[in-house]
């Protein structure tokens, strides 16, 4: 057993039990720079110590650290974040490459847990020499209601959480953290990917979009028929006009960012809709690549057989690696 310090910082716990035997609580602790263990601590958040070693290899070789970090915008808003570098810079970094990363949802809250996968990279490029830079905006739990609405508030939607994160990425630029930055996302993610780099065309320079959504016009006849009606605001009757604004497919040819883009072939997002996307990329003389991956789902984590997923986690890796190292540098 390894004893240390009550956990501190951004954390994630889950499966907490309480014992009124002991005073103590027994919890699963996670970071986005350590690896998930059992823990346990007293009940007034003293003496913790680490239960088991299950994940030691992996935090061994994990390289990286996290530090708090905030904005404030020109609005008035500040948001705070978490900056994971590697562990050989130093913070403040000076001028090295960032990538932005986007979580899914949008109302799915963005949990401080540590993973490597091409879908959630915050272990990942650290690990490989870039920083991730991840803020929660707008439309994510843990803020309050009217962050949370904002998002849907006023047809804010596409343009609210895209323009705030491109003012943060000219904060972090303006403090001198990066020469260039990077932006990627899966799902929900890889919507503020697309949106972002038809909305501020110069602000990134290398973008990686998964399983993305690209055309709210599509989503309305074959997504969540709940959740698009909440963030528009109307429906696609009401003004369809306000769908394609919103809707990067229709304003590709304003895009000038190198763009990596994953799709599976029976993502319930319809892959020719991405396909279609990439096309108009292509023929405007933007860098691009698309990569098809064969009988994946949205996303590869709950793709089977697990060898199958796996395989698509490595490749995706690699792929997502040598994209950011050509147009960002290292």
């Amino acid at each position: 057993m390894n004893s240390a310090t009550s956990p501190t910082g951004p954390g994630a716990f889950y499966e907490v039990t309480p014992s009124a035997e002991s005073g103590e609580i027994v919890f699963v602790y996670t970071t986005y720079t350590d690896p998930p263990e059992f823990g346990r601590m007293s009940l007034d958040g003293t003496d913790f110590t680490r239960l088991t070693n299950i994940n030691e290899t992996a935090r061994a070789v994990s390289q990286a650290t996290e530090y708090p970090v905030s904005f404030t915008l020109q609005n008035g808003e500040t948001f705070e974040g978490i900056l994971i570098l590697p562990v050989t810079v130093a913070f403040p970094p000076q001028n090295i490459p960032i990538v932005v990363w986007i979580a899914g949802g949008p109302t799915e809250p963005v949990v401080s847990t540590w993973q490597n996968t091409v879908e959630i990279p915050t272990a990942l490029l650290p690990n490989f020499g870039f920083g991730v830079l991840v803020t929660p905006l707008y439309g994510r739990y843990g803020f309050g209601a009217e962050r949370f609405n904002a998002l849907a508030d006023n047809r804010n939607f596409g343009q609210i959480d895209i323009d705030a994160q491109a003012e943060i990425v000219d904060l972090v630029r303006a403090l001198g953290w990066a020469d260039k930055v990077g932006i990627a996302g899966c799902s929900y993610g890889g919507y503020v990917v697309t949106q972002s780099i038809t909305r501020h065309p110069t602000t990134y320079d290398a973008a990686h979009t998964m399983c993305s959504i690209v055309d709210m016009v599509t989503e309305w006849s074959r997504g969540d028929g709940r959740l698009l009606p909440w963030l528009m605001g109307m429906t696609i009757y009401d003004a369809p006009e306000e769908f394609v604004r919103v809707s990067p497919i229709y304003h590709a040819q304003a895009v000038q960012t190198p763009l990596l883009a994953f799709h599976g072939t029976k993502d319930f997002l319809p892959i020719a809709v991405m396909e279609n996307f990439m096309l108009q990329i292509t023929e405007n003389g933007v860098p691009n690549k698309l990569f098809k991956f064969q009988d994946a789902t949205h996303g590869f984590a709950n793709l089977s057989p697990e060898t199958l997923a796996n395989a698509y986690e490595f490749y995706g890796a690699q792929e997502q690696l040598l994209w950011f190292r050509e147009h960002l540098g290292q």
